[in-house]
């Protein structure tokens, strides 16, 4: 499979194992991953939801995210 890549949105803060990815930055996520997508509010991470790779489509990004090309 291929590596997925996304840009977290403003508002917006993911995890990934025990990395996290403010607004903004790249977030990149291989098969065997699952990643979680918080909602800021008032600056704290609130759980929003947990994606796994399989669910994870770059044509229609969950909430927070938008994709982001490899390359950039």
């Amino acid at each position: 499979m291929m590596t997925k890549a996304f840009l977290v949105r403003r508002g917006f803060e993911a995890r990934n194992g025990q990395v996290r990815y403010g607004p903004g930055v790249k977030l990149f996520v291989e098969d065997d991953e699952e990643i979680e997508v918080y909602m800021l509010r008032q600056g704290k991470p609130c759980r929003a939801r947990q994606y796994p790779y399989a669910s994870l489509d770059m044509a229609a990004p969950p909430t927070g995210l938008r994709p982001a090309a490899l390359q950039d």
